[in-house]
């Protein structure tokens, strides 16, 4: 049993101590796990709260580890949405321990339905008898291998006409996007149908407004780029769109569309031109094209080339630093925009020492730094690559500024305890409230 594993055994023995940590946990299990889930299936908060019929905040409320006022039914939407099923159960707090210390981003993802490999072994025997996916496959296939690709084609499908036997309870993007071949065709195909996304996005269909639903158009348009992310092929004709049409003239796109191209720029960023519209969000002002709030900011952040792009990450979360620092929830807000980072580069190596560095550069406060050891502490494979190949003197003041942050950690936590039992006390008011 590892040392952080029998420390926290001996510290469940605390009654109130074990259920207090169990509902942190679980709080932080589930806003982790969607967050891992949504960007494991390459979707922003808006793409993924229009498809579990939820608005974006809500989408970024149920991914702050502090919120916890989320209820099953909103949940069972979510994991419907994400194509995978919850599953609700009373645990022992043994189980805790090992679930603690097993916390990462590869622990929390799940396959969709489409990849479970247990439902892959079921093959579809004879093609008159495919499903659904497979007809608009030989279809999409059949078009992108021809000669000269049709863009009316693409009109039709992204209004959802001519789609094979198509469900209106699906969106024409998706239904697209799942029709790309899987495995080794799909090196073939995703580059092709990316090409005719920026052939369609060229002919600069917000101006001309072709076919009978022109909204429907450009929403699943700007939604399928966002799904093919290519920024090397999309990325620039994204970017002419918003700033020589979009930005100047805003009132011309509906929220819904510029919700779409908000998701559609996110995931094709080929260079730096889009930090400014981010921080614009980050720093809580209002943004002249994107709904959303501060969260939609930080997506665009999060993927800013070359992905990570650690100094702008390290801008947005000094500005975040600075705008929390009176809050009570600032170590757990802090916690979750660090978490994502590690969730979306779980492959990254020394991600942890990087944030270090910032931290010591940007000068954190103590109680940002507690966030970051927080996350440190609770993934053993984090904190043993933080102090691979370092001196036994730098090994001890890492350990140090671990301890400094955890004490600083449990100190805010015994505050606010204090806190909320004298505002529970009748006739004594907080003067923080």
């Amino acid at each position: 049993m590892s040392d952080s594993k029998q420390a926290l055994k001996e510290e469940f023995r605390d009654r109130k101590y074990r259920e207090a940590y169990a509902g942190d946990f679980l709080n932080t299990f589930i806003a982790t796990q969607i967050s891992v889930l949504r960007e494991q299936r390459r979707l922003t908060q808006w793409q993924l709260g229009e498809m579990a019929g939820m608005k974006q905040e809500a989408i970024s409320r149920v991914e702050n580890v502090d919120y916890g006022r989320w209820n099953i039914a909103t949940l069972k939407r979510i994991a419907s949405a994400l194509d995978a099923r919850l599953r609700v159960s009373v645990e022992t707090y043994g189980s805790l321990l090992d679930e603690a210390e097993a916390f990462s981003a590869d622990d929390l993802r799940r396959p969709s339905f489409e990849e479970d490999l247990v439902f892959q072994a079921a093959k579809r025997p004879a093609v008159e008898d495919a499903g659904l996916e497979d007809a608009m496959r030989r279809r999409l296939v059949a078009w992108l291998d021809a000669p000269e690709r049709k863009p009316n084609q693409l009109i039709e499908w992204l209004q959802g006409r001519n789609l094979p036997a198509f469900d209106k309870r699906d969106e024409p993007y998706l239904y697209i996007w799942r029709a790309v071949p899987p495995g080794a065709e799909r090196r073939k195909y995703h580059p092709l149908l990316s090409r005719s996304v920026r052939d369609l996005l060229l002919q600069q269909p917000d101006q001309t407004r072709p076919g009978r639903r022109p909204e429907d158009l450009l929403r699943n348009l700007y939604q399928l780029a966002a799904a093919v992310e290519m920024p090397q092929i999309l990325g620039e004709p994204l970017q002419t769109l918003f700033f020589e049409r979009a930005k100047p003239n805003p009132d011309r796109f509906s929220r819904d569309i510029r919700e779409s191209l908000h998701a559609a720029l996110v995931w094709n960023q080929h260079n730096e031109k889009m930090a400014d519209e981010w921080f614009t969000m980050i720093h809580g002002r209002s943004h002249p094209v994107f709904p959303g709030n501060e969260y939609s900011g930080w997506e665009g952040v999060k993927r800013l080339p070359p992905p990570p792009n650690m100094r702008s990450i390290g801008k947005a979360l000094k500005s975040w630093e600075e705008h929390w620092y009176k809050r009570e929830d600032r170590i757990d807000r802090f916690a979750g925009v660090l978490g994502q980072v590690f969730d979306s580069y779980p492959h990254r190596i020394n991600l942890a020492g990087e944030f270090l560095e910032q931290a010591h550069a940007s000068r954190w406060s103590l109680w940002a730094v507690a966030a970051w050891s927080g996350i440190v502490l609770r993934n053993p494979d984090i904190a043993s690559e933080l102090v691979r190949g370092k001196s036994k003197a730098e090994e001890m003041m890492i350990l140090d500024i671990l301890a400094k942050g955890q004490a600083q950690a449990q100190q805010e936590k015994a505050a606010v305890a204090a806190l909320n039992s004298v505002v529970r006390t009748p006739g004594v008011s907080s003067p923080l409230r």
